[in-house]
């Protein structure tokens, strides 16, 4: 059963991220590219999210990776986060208080703190070197660093519960 919902999280992030670049390029973050789906497929970013997120919080099970998965699922609720302030205030609190919260969990829970200092290192490199991850996206340059911070947390969350 948990052989399940491991592949199910690696075929959502792979698939979801394929289709993306396969048929849009590069994005600014993986919410920015609800805007890019028609709109008879903006129902896929929400599926990626929840995909992801419930799986996660089934293979971790425990107080810090599923309250934190939940935060995550928040984030494909407040889909539209470009459309009023009250709902991007919502996603960029559930997003990253989910991914602060699930980086602890893997520090606390599963004692892989090297992980953590891992992710940590990592996000605070992509925003000193954010310069260097422009990409030209619709005629105009972006930072994509946002994309790349989101990738190395769930790799590192994706790692985890599929060792433990």
């Amino acid at each position: 059963m948990l052989t399940t919902f491991k592949i199910i999280m690696v075929l959502s992030v792979v698939l979801y991220i394929g289709y993306i670049y396969f048929l849009y390029g590069m994005q600014k973050s993986f919410s920015d590219s609800f805007y890019r789906l028609p709109e008879n497929r903006k129902y896929l970013f929400t599926l990626f999210i929840f995909s992801f997120a419930y799986s996660a919080s089934v293979l971790g099970a425990n107080i810090y990776i599923t309250p934190a998965a939940l935060l995550i699922c928040g984030v494909g609720v407040a889909r539209a986060f470009k459309d009023n302030p009250i709902m991007n205030f919502t996603h960029q609190l559930f997003a990253y208080t989910g991914i602060l919260y699930g980086m602890y969990g893997v520090w606390v829970y599963y004692k892989m703190w090297y992980i953590t200092v891992f992710f940590a290192i990592g996000a605070i490199l992509l925003l000193v070197f954010r310069e260097h991850t422009v990409v030209k996206i619709q005629s105009r340059d972006e930072y994509t660093h946002i994309l790349w911070f989101e990738l190395l947390a769930i790799y590192c969350i994706m790692f985890v519960l599929i060792i433990k």
